[in-house]
């Protein structure tokens, strides 16, 4: 996993695009960047995972959601019990109001503002182009 994490990392420090690393109970193993870890609720992690095995996606079909508040999560599952969250990304800019918002249900209190923060710089990502970066991730990482 060490050789994976390095690789995530050069990959993050290109792209600026949030990764987590989860385990199949959606335990956080790594995130780029850090601050996201601590920020997000742990039952946030576990729902995407439940929700990405009842959709019987697999390593061949990873699962791209649409939150209502304007901002996409791709879900890959990278071996039988370890998955990388892409995301979250939005196709255009989101205001300050509108990411607090939608961390409420998601996020530690404590954390608030340092994600809201990290997720106004994050590059803006249509549909189509984080198809791609998920292409682009499988073919690199599995």
């Amino acid at each position: 996993m060490n050789a994976m994490a390095k690789q995530l990392d050069r990959i993050n420090s290109i792209c600026h695009i949030p990764m987590t690393l989860l385990d199949g109970s959606g335990n956080v193993l790594a995130a780029w960047p850090g601050i996201q870890a601590d920020g997000v609720a742990p039952f946030a992690y576990a729902v995407v995972i439940e929700d990405f095995r009842l959709q019987k996606r697999d390593s061949q079909h990873p699962l791209i959601s649409y939150l209502g508040s304007g901002f996409l999560l791709g879900v890959m599952q990278l071996s039988s019990e370890l998955y990388l969250l892409i995301g979250l990304v939005s196709p255009h800019h989101q205001t300050r109001k509108d990411i607090l918002k939608m961390l409420e249900n998601v996020a530690q209190p404590l954390h608030f503002q340092s994600l809201c923060d990290y997720l106004l710089q994050t590059p803006l990502m249509p549909l189509d182009q984080l198809k791609a970066y998920i292409c682009l991730l499988s073919k690199l990482l599995l």
